[in-house]
């Protein structure tokens, strides 16, 4: 609500209370005098009137029209100047005081500029000389009292206005001083915006340059663990010669470094057709052998069917059907594959979404590269220890794997209290052979008879080797003299039977070969591994000196025979 407004709404309460002071008094006199003024009633009446016109224009907001709010101030003021003359001194006084007061919210209301104050003066002056001396004019009164009345009231008037216009502007000087003041505040605050808007970029471009630097720490860190998990890997992986042993390694490793909640690795050996499972985990349950299961029923087949690598960092575990009794939210497969098809998988788990990202497929990826050396390594040492243990020209083991095993046989066989048997094979006449038909068709004697005899090693879990040049042994387990003595001449037998074609020149020839061979056993007659083979070697030596093509049977009257 404005000022105006409410210096008006003001001066309606002070007419109000006037109204009501007056009428208090008048019903007082009309009870102590028993009967009424006429006149003091009808002002009575006239104030009352008067107060309902001005509260209806003010109300309603008429007066923002200020021809209406003058014609209707000045009208109000006439008659009640009009009515002073007649009625009893305690309505004049009130009567005055009503039109002071409208007088003040006048000057109030009227503009500011020069040009309205004299007009509004002027105006003032002139109603009120004019009704004075009508009023005076009527009863005889014009005196030099009258008009030093209507003078005082027009210099109140006039002072009245001078006042009011020295307030103002001193008003609108403190407020244009005010005004300035906020101006210049405002720039102020402007200023210090500003230099707040700059203080905060520099911050948010300090916070992100910091978040880029921990971002970056962040990095490096990770970098670094990763560089320290593969040197460990690789170090566990680089004395891993033997497939089990370097499938062990690396899930117990990666399990160890980095963080997750399981690790499987799959290989397949294309060349015995064999899948080798590990997984290692976290959890307490033994999850192997449902994974051996799913491969063999082929629930990964499509992943070693494909070279892609497999993210899923918010795991629905219906899609995946090898996962089983376990939550799984954050999956990664990595094939493991060589120049031509994957031969491998590596499986890691965690129980938490989004746990995987690029950088760790590429960390997984770099793991699988060495797991894919070292398999290659194991394999190549395979071969290297095949080359070390098995004879290049039969396939069988040689002298040298069975002098550093036979001791193992041993004492396998007295740990279970079985007895061991081992026999000694020549081929007869073999130089014959070698000087006849060659040494091409000799090693071709030589490579029949370690089939046989090898055949029937695998047959009963024995060991067939080639002991040298054309001597062969066989050890067999948990036989003694008796039971093994089947065994070799059914070798004897099947090698007599054997037929060997020489073709020279047109020229075709069958030939057949015989063997001479002696049987010894631990712990019936020999006592301990060095025993077994001598002992071996002299009924062997019986059966060459008597005749040949015969298989002799060790007994602890053999060596006074020999």
């Amino acid at each position: 609500m404005s000022v105006i407004r409410q210096v008006q709404y003001k001066g309606l309460y002070a007419h109000l209370h006037f109204v009501i002071i007056l009428g208090l008094y008048y019903g007082f006199t009309i009870i102590k005098n028993g009967h009424a003024n006429i006149v003091n009633g009808v002002f009575l009446f006239y104030l009352l009137i008067g107060l309902i016109i001005n509260a209806f224009f003010v109300i309603l907001n008429l007066y923002e029209h200020l021809w209406l709010y003058y014609s209707v101030r000045m009208g109000f003021s006439i008659g009640t100047i009009i009515f002073v003359p007649f009625i009893a001194l305690l309505f004049r006084i009130f009567g005055m005081l009503l039109i002071t007061l409208y007088i003040f919210e006048m000057i109030i209301r009227t503009p500011t500029k020069k040009i309205y104050y004299k007009t509004f003066f002027i105006l003032m002056t002139s109603v009120i000389w004019a009704a004075g001396y009508i009023l005076a004019s009527a009863y005889g009164n014009i005196s030099i009292d009258t008009i030093l009345v209507l003078t005082g009231i027009s210099l109140f008037i006039y002072g009245s206005f001078q006042m009011y216009t020295t307030i103002q502007e001193e008003v609108e000087s403190c407020f244009s001083a005010q005004i300035q003041m906020y101006h210049k505040v405002e720039a102020q605050n402007e200023e210090l915006r500003l230099s707040q808007e700059r203080l905060r970029q520099m911050h948010n471009e300090m916070t992100q340059q910091k978040q880029d630097l921990e971002k970056t720490n962040q990095q490096l860190s990770r970098v670094t663990s990763e560089i320290y998990i593969q040197n460990e890997l690789l170090r566990y992986i680089s004395i891993a010669l033997d497939i089990h042993e370097l499938i062990d390694r690396v899930t117990d490793a990666m399990i160890g470094t980095t963080g997750v909640d399981s690790c499987s690795l799959i290989l397949y050996d294309k060349s015995c057709n064999k899948y080798f499972h590990k997984m290692e985990s976290i959890l307490a349950d033994d999850f192997l052998q449902d994974l051996i299961q799913d491969t063999e029923k082929g629930v990964l087949k499509e992943y070693f069917q494909s070279k892609n690598v497999v993210l899923d960092n918010n795991v629905d575990e219906t899609n995946y059907g090898f996962i089983h009794r376990r939550k799984v939210k954050s999956l990664a497969i990595i094939p493991l594959y060589g120049e031509e098809e994957v031969y491998g998988l590596l499986i890691v788990e965690h129980s938490l979404k989004n746990m995987f990202d690029d950088m760790n497929i590429q960390f997984f990826t770099g793991i699988s590269t060495q797991i894919t050396i070292a398999i290659n390594n194991a394999h190549l040492f395979s071969k290297m220890e095949i080359l070390a243990t098995k004879d290049g020209l039969t396939g069988i083991y040689n002298r040298k794997y069975l002098i550093d095993h036979i001791e193992t046989y041993i004492q396998t066989a007295n740990k279970k209290n079985e007895p061991l048997a081992v026999a000694l094979f020549d081929i007869d006449h073999f130089k014959s052979v070698n000087d006849k038909y060659g040494h091409t068709f000799g090693d071709q004697a030589i490579k029949l008879c370690a089939k046989i005899i090898g055949k029937m090693a695998d047959k009963h879990n024995g060991l067939a080797v080639r002991y040298g040049g054309e001597e062969f042994v066989l050890v067999l387990p948990n036989k003694d003299l008796k039971h093994s003595l089947n065994v070799v001449q059914e070798i004897h037998e099947q090698i007599k039977a054997a037929i060997l074609i020489y073709e020279e020149d047109g020229h075709i020839e069958e030939v057949s070969l015989n063997i001479s061979g002696g049987v010894s056993a631990y712990p019936e007659i020999a006592k301990n591994s060095q025993k077994l083979l001598t002992r071996a070697d002299n009924a062997m030596y019986y059966s060459k000196k008597h005749g040949r093509g015969r298989i002799t049977l060790d007994s602890k009257n053999l060596d006074k025979v020999i």
